[in-house]
Order: C-alpha cells, then sequence, then structure tokens
C-alpha cells in the first residue's frame, strides 16, 4: 500500500445523496482530514480503522469475511453487500490496440518478458514435432501460424474473462516467443547436423 501523506489540509469528504432523476446532492455526512489520516493509520497497524461512531459512521467494510459472497456491514444498523455469482464488466476492451498498452512500468516490461518466455518452449517443441516426426514442409512457419493462434485463442477467451485483459500485445509477444523457439530448435538442428557429419568424416 502506497504511504499515506501525513499532512492533510482544508480536506474534507462529503457522502450525499439525492433521489433518483434528481440532479441536486443533500449532503448526508462528512469526514475530515485528520479522521481520515487517523483511520488509515489504526487500519494498517491494527487491521481495522479505529471508529468513532459519533461520527455518524454509516458502512464499515472490513472485507475480512474470506468467503462466500456477502462483505458484512460492521456499521449496525447497515446495509450488508451482496456480491453476484458472475458478473460483466462494462466496456470492456476486446483486444486492445498495443500502443495503447504500452508504458514504461516494470510491470510492463515484466509482463513482456514472461509471455516471450513462455511461447519459447511452445515453438521449440513443435517444430520439432513438425520438422521430425511429421515431416512437414516449413516446419517453422506452420508453429509460427499455430503460436499465433494459440494466443489469439487465449485473448478471445481473456475478453471474456472480467478479471483479464485482452490485447494485442500479448499476441505479439507470445507470437514473438514463438518465432524465438523455432529460431533455437533450427539452430540447434543445424548444430547436431554438423556434429554428426565431423563424426562421419573421423570414422570414414
Amino acid at each position: 500500500m502506497a504511504p499515506y501523506p501525513q499532512r492533510l489540509d482544508n480536506f474534507s469528504l462529503c457522502l450525499a445523496a439525492a433521489p433518483a432523476g434528481s440532479s441536486s446532492e443533500t449532503p448526508r455526512a462528512s469526514i475530515t482530514a485528520p479522521a481520515v489520516l487517523r483511520h488509515y493509520n489504526t487500519w494498517t497497524q491494527k487491521g481495522q480503522p479505529e471508529v468513532n461512531w459519533n461520527e455518524h459512521v454509516v458502512g464499515l467494510y472490513l472485507f475480512d469475511e474470506r468467503a462466500g459472497g456477502i462483505v458484512h456491514n460492521h456499521a449496525r444498523p447497515g446495509v450488508d453487500l451482496f456480491i453476484p455469482a458472475t458478473y460483466t464488466v462494462l466496456d470492456k476492451i476486446f483486444l486492445e490496440p498495443f500502443w495503447n498498452e504500452f508504458n514504461m512500468s516494470w510491470g510492463y516490461w515484466e509482463g513482456i518478458l514472461k509471455n516471450i518466455a513462455g511461447f519459447v518452449p511452445l515453438g521449440f517443441c513443435f517444430c520439432a514435432y513438425f520438422a521430425l516426426v511429421r515431416k512437414t514442409k516449413r516446419a517453422g512457419l506452420v508453429t509460427v501460424v499455430l503460436g499465433f493462434a494459440v494466443s489469439l485463442t487465449i485473448e478471445v477467451i481473456q475478453g471474456f474473462l472480467p478479471t483479464r485483459d485482452s490485447g494485442t500485445t500479448d499476441l505479439i509477444t507470445n507470437t514473438l516467443g514463438t518465432w524465438i523457439g523455432v529460431v533455437l530448435f533450427n539452430a540447434a538442428g543445424a548444430q547436431w547436423e554438423a556434429r554428426w557429419r565431423w563424426a562421419q568424416r573421423r570414422q570414414n
């Protein structure tokens, strides 16, 4: 959790409610900056905020149930939160363009490296299978197309999963990893063939 600022000036949080269809909001309660800081400190140090019930607390959700579909409101009387068994993320992006996904964070580059490394074995093994077992012409090209198809299938499925993102960056990096696997197999094959020919010449 990021450190909370130790000083807050001229700050207050207002909670409001308005009838359906109305644009006006009537403040119902407010919380001051010192109270916010006190809640933060006690929550991070003791596991839950130290609440002054004279502050008109209407909701206190600790999310400490660990299981089930109900988040209990520890402020009584209060309304519990019900977690639906299934839900849909509104406006979820399907196959987001890579230029929109790009950023300079370490997590972004770490994900790219993992995607590439994860598909290298696929490229190596399937290229070996197509070249040595199936005797497929252009085994490398077939393997790269297969890696692209597998990655595309994954990204399409993730487009329907609320907790996953669907983007073209993964599509590109997974295909790149497959191609690297093909290159490594071809390099290993060429090295093995050169050694075999050298051994044959020595025997002759």
